[in-house]
């Protein structure tokens, strides 16, 4: 297999579908590659990309991290056919917004909504939004976690009847390289 050589600089354009297009965006090679490789992925796959949602014009980021107990609650009120503008159900709405909204753009995001006049279908398309933004952001392992399995003595030497696993899907030649490791390659 052949090793893959690093590019300094990536350009990738978008093509403005639409105003307000995502203008061509920049790659540098040498700062956070793991990340841009995602970023890359996403953008080639059409997956939600950024670290922001909008609402009524105006743009929020979305929270570093977001708790389970949040999402849980907003679920679990869901799943009881609690009306949006029944109070249990604004309530989830509440904790989930603030739980998913950058504690720096709280009290904006309070304020606009406020003097917006928002309603919960704006409100819940915020939810919506902050759900995609998090859910195509990479997963990291738990640093507390191992990064396998165990490693014991020596291997076994003993082998099995059952033929060996094919390496890729047929029709797939060996060039193809997993995203986890283009950030290795660059």
């Amino acid at each position: 297999m052949s090793q893959l050589q690093s590019v300094p600089m990536i350009e990738v354009e978008t093509v403005p579908e639409t105003e307000g297009a995502v203008p061509p965006v920049m790659f540098n090679a040498g700062e956070d590659a793991e990340a841009q490789a995602h970023q890359i992925q996403a953008m080639s796959e059409g997956v939600v990309h950024g670290d922001t949602v909008e609402c009524l014009g105006g743009h929020y980021r979305v929270a570093d991290k977001v708790g389970l107990m949040p999402l849980l609650k907003f679920a679990h009120t869901a799943s009881m056919d609690v009306d949006a503008n029944d109070m249990e159900g604004l309530v989830a709405i509440y904790d989930m917004l603030r739980d998913c909204l950058h504690e720096d753009d709280w009290k904006r995001f309070e304020r606009d909504m406020t003097v917006k006049k928002a309603e919960a279908d704006e409100m819940m398309t915020v939810v919506q939004q902050a759900i995609e933004v998090i859910n195509a952001r990479p997963t990291r392992q738990p640093s507390g976690s191992s990064s396998g399995p165990p490693t014991t003595g020596a291997p076994s030497t003993a082998t099995s009847s059952s033929p060996p696993a094919p390496r890729a899907r047929p029709g797939m030649d060996d060039t193809l390289v997993p995203v986890g490791r283009l950030a290795e390659a660059l």
